[in-house]
């Protein structure tokens, strides 16, 4: 379930070939830190100790005598780790999505990469082993990445939310659904836009939330015709208005959320064959 950590790394890491150095087997061990799925793509090693401040308190997080401090991006968080015995115990984990920036210090004495989040966070580390700058870059990135698409998933679930609660808000259901897969398409921007970050671990993310929006707008479809019948007064507006809904939550299906459209295609036939009947019997055709 979990990848090799240090093939994972070789682009960027150093493992301190030279006496002291992290062996394999060592820094191999922050797999137990993994969670599901998640997947490792830089770690840094230290000789010194973790450092924290949050709301102006300052915490150092030593590890054990002859131990190792470590910070492993993953392509869902960054894990801080200060070898106490137990490479499995997470002393800070961090989600990329709530990373805010990323510092990286560098002078002749000293080299820092600092990692501040949205809630005014900041834990650094001074790497004795490893590329900082390829780290933070990469870090940097990905939480971007992750931070718009999902502003971009949130505006898109408060879209709907928006429109099933204060319907006047809107001139017609089209708009809310032209919203929510413009919002869509923003989401999916943020996850392709750079080339090293994990876009299959952000698509799936993406998928998942975009098929069900395009659920809910099929239901949102199919509600708008709830007591109408193609004969009735206005009933070809009522199912072209639905039937519009129902080609965009389709669209976003295909697009955004690789499932299988076909309910959304027996929807949409029966709406063909209500607009189709409406129009005959009010001699719109």
């Amino acid at each position: 379930m979990f990848e090799n950590i240090i093939e994972a790394s070789k682009r960027t890491v150093s493992r301190g070939e030279g006496p002291g150095g992290p062996t394999d087997e060592t820094v191999d061990g922050l797999s137990e830190t993994l969670v599901d799925d998640e997947t490792a793509a830089h770690v840094l090693t230290s000789l010194n100790p973790i450092q924290r401040i949050h709301e102006g308190r300052a915490e150092s997080i030593a590890p054990r005598r002859d131990g190792r401090s470590f910070l492993l991006a993953t392509d869902r968080r960054v894990l801080f780790v200060a070898d106490d015995g137990a490479l499995s115990s997470v002393d800070i984990a961090v989600p990329l999505a709530e990373v805010d920036a990323v510092v990286h210090r560098s002078s002749l004495l000293e080299s820092a990469l600092v990692v501040e989040t949205v809630d005014e966070e900041r834990i650094s580390i001074s790497p004795s082993d490893g590329d900082a700058e390829a780290v933070g870059a990469y870090i940097e990135r990905t939480a971007e990445s992750w931070r718009e698409m999902g502003a971009a998933l949130d505006s898109a679930r408060e879209t709907l939310e928006t429109y099933r609660d204060e319907t006047d808000r809107y001139e017609d259901p089209l708009r809310a659904s032209q919203r929510i897969r413009g919002r869509l398409a923003l989401a999916d921007d943020a996850r392709s836009r750079y080339a090293d970050t994990p876009s299959e671990r952000l698509a799936e993310h993406l998928r998942s939330v975009a098929a069900e929006l395009a659920d809910a707008l099929h239901t949102e479809a199919e509600r708008l015709t709830d007591g109408v019948h193609p004969d009735d007064e206005g009933a070809t507006a009522v199912y072209e208005q639905a039937r519009g809904v129902l080609e965009h939550a389709r669209q976003i299906a295909v697009e955004h959320a690789d499932a299988d459209t076909e309910t959304f295609d027996e929807s949409m036939v029966r709406f063909d064959e209500a607009i189709e009947r409406s129009r005959w019997v009010w001699g719109e055709t």
